[in-house]
């Protein structure tokens, strides 16, 4: 190995006379010596720990599938992630693999709800992970501030992110469903439908003006059991269409989420408590799923509620917001993200579908007293919600 120049070197006559006098020598001397030597004295060098920098990219025969049952020559490649980005990301999932219990195979997004395609969060599933990195930066440290509810003043480990959101399913159970939530959900203020035009990303629809809530907690249960649904098309589509690093529209694994504000009032804001609570919950738990945003028919009271709202959204998350107030507008708007087709018909769209409680949910599979139990574990998301 070369060794570093000699202090002669940088005596008088040499041409880095000028810049050593300048005073930044000694950095240039660190510089080479971190060029040359790193490796030997890595033990040395500051903001250079062994295990920081991501492992070799590894090749598709050693990459682990979203599926255990998958060919080799349909596994998950990255179509727009870096390679440094590439690289974390399978460490990252080298990590996970020996943190993460097996009872991670119960909690599959969707459940076990005959009615919902399922498809199982696992630290084998590349896209999961993939969403997990993006909105913690790729941080090459692999410790991160995120998620913010509970990281935020002293960095976390990157995997403490997944096992977090693994605890809550098990505890939570996004995916069941209590008399009660059937009860809050019978008039179909909020559901899953799907299109089928490229990239085939689900359709949530919502209409707060149909329904004021009769429990809070039911209320914000049934909007997580419905993101829930959405999830579990969107990883199954994206397990067939591998887009890996997608972004927005063009990303199967994000929802298309359309917000009708007719008949929405004032009496029907909820407290910013409850709003806050839910944001952490889908912030921690569904990171990178929103694709795309629609308020139509907005409002007066539905504006207001906006202002109170900004606050709390990333700006990452506002680039995907659009609020539109004519109907018609809507209509043609709409048109070009989902298809005439896709669009219901009180919307001005030819999709003359009906919600149907009993149809779209099916049987309860868990008691209330089960879905309350939660709160003894959880207390952070829910200590305010009921009343």
């Amino acid at each position: 190995m070369k060794p570093p120049p000699p202090t002669s070197a940088l005596s008088k006559g040499h041409p880095r006379k000028s810049i050593f006098r300048a005073g930044a020598g000694l950095k240039i001397i660190f510089r080479k010596l971190k060029a040359v030597l790193g490796k030997t004295f890595l033990f040395i060098l500051p903001n250079k720990r062994r295990n920081d920098a991501p492992k070799p990219k590894p090749s598709s025969q050693t990459l682990t599938s979203t599926s255990t049952s998958t060919s080799t020559s349909t596994q998950n490649k990255p179509h727009n992630l870096t390679e440094y980005q590439y690289n974390l990301l399978y460490t990252f999932q080298e990590n996970l693999l020996p943190l993460t219990p097996p009872s991670h195979e119960s909690v599959p997004w969707g459940g076990p709800n005959p009615l919902t395609p399922t498809h199982p969060f696992t630290p084998l599933d590349l896209h999961l992970l993939e969403s997990y990195l993006t909105v913690q930066s790729y941080p090459s440290s692999l410790l991160t501030t995120w998620p913010p509810s509970q990281c935020s003043s002293t960095p976390c480990p990157s995997s403490f992110s997944y096992l977090n959101t693994l605890k809550w399913r098990q505890t939570y159970r996004p995916f069941s469903l209590p008399p009660s939530l059937k009860s809050e959900a019978s008039d179909g203020w909020l559901y899953t439908r799907s299109t089928t035009l490229p990239p085939k990303q689900p359709l949530i629809f919502y209409r707060p003006g149909l329904h004021k809530p009769e429990s809070l907690e039911s209320y914000i249960r049934n909007v997580i059991y419905n993101l829930e649904r959405a999830a579990a098309v969107a990883s199954e589509n994206a397990k067939e269409e591998k887009y890996l690093g997608g972004k927005g529209r063009s990303d199967p694994r994000r929802y298309f989420f359309i917000l009708d504000a007719s008949g929405f009032t004032f009496s029907m804001i909820p407290s910013m408590s409850a709003v806050k609570k839910l944001f952490s919950m889908v912030g921690d738990h569904y990171p990178r799923r929103l694709g795309k945003l629609v308020i139509v028919n907005a409002g007066r009271a539905s504006m207001v509620f906006w202002g109170m709202l900004k606050v709390l959204i990333p700006e990452d998350v506002k680039s995907k917001i659009t609020i539109i107030g004519a109907r018609e507008n809507a209509r043609e708007y709409l048109i070009q993200d989902i298809g005439v087709e896709s669009i219901p018909d009180w919307l001005g769209g030819e999709d003359t579908w009906r919600y149907d409680v009993e149809e779209y949910l099916g049987e309860v599979d868990w008691t209330d007293e089960e879905a309350k139990a939660f709160m003894e574990t959880n207390k952070e998301y829910c200590a305010e919600w009921l009343g």
